[in-house]
């Protein structure tokens, strides 16, 4: 069942029957995967790491294109290219990009139009707050929603090519602040 043969080129390694299961019982102790490193030498690729309890890779993972890598014991996180487009996708709980590093940002870039890449929207964790790189367009009746009721409104009806400011509170206040060196000058309000 089990088969080990060189055939003047290369050496394989057969079994024909059950699983086939390498184990390593010595305490805290690695099995280590090394092959030619390009240049003439051997390096390591993988380790079963037995004293870290976790697998190390030494060099890059290649997923060939419409092959998903799956996260989770029900592949409940899959990421996928396939072949013109890429994705990932979440099909369980919410889905989280979480930044620990103190004051560190997370930024969405995507193409500049030239070539380049550019960031289009920031979360600056040094700021405290997110900031817009590029024009940030809303389509027709699509609203720009503010307040934690949803008290102000902000949006454009394509029919009648009018802009609307709505309020769903009992009074608007409407104010133009100008800063003049320093000071807050109110040059026009509306009440």
């Amino acid at each position: 069942d089990l088969n080990m043969t060189h055939d003047g080129t290369n050496t394989i390694i057969s079994n024909s029957t059950g699983n086939l299961t390498i184990i390593n019982n010595a305490d805290d102790k690695d099995i280590s995967f090394k092959c030619d490193d390009g240049s003439g030498g051997i390096t390591e690729y993988i380790v079963l790491d037995g004293s870290a309890d976790r697998t190390l890779f030494y060099k890059d993972i290649r997923v060939t294109d419409s092959v998903e890598v799956q996260v989770g014991s029900s592949a409940d996180l899959r990421i996928l290219h396939d072949g013109t487009n890429s994705e990932i996708k979440n099909y369980t709980g919410a889905f989280y990009i979480t930044q620990h590093l103190d004051d560190g940002d997370i930024i969405l870039r995507s193409d500049d139009g030239s070539g380049g890449v550019t960031p289009y929207l920031t979360l600056d964790g040094g700021l405290g707050y997110m900031t817009a790189q590029q024009h940030l367009n809303f389509v027709d009746m699509k609203q720009l929603v503010l307040g934690t009721g949803n008290d102000l409104r902000i949006y454009h009806d394509s029919g009648d090519s009018v802009n609307y400011i709505e309020s769903s509170t009992s009074d608007m206040d409407i104010k133009i602040k100008v800063n003049d060196g320093g000071s807050t000058i109110t040059a026009m309000s509306i009440d």
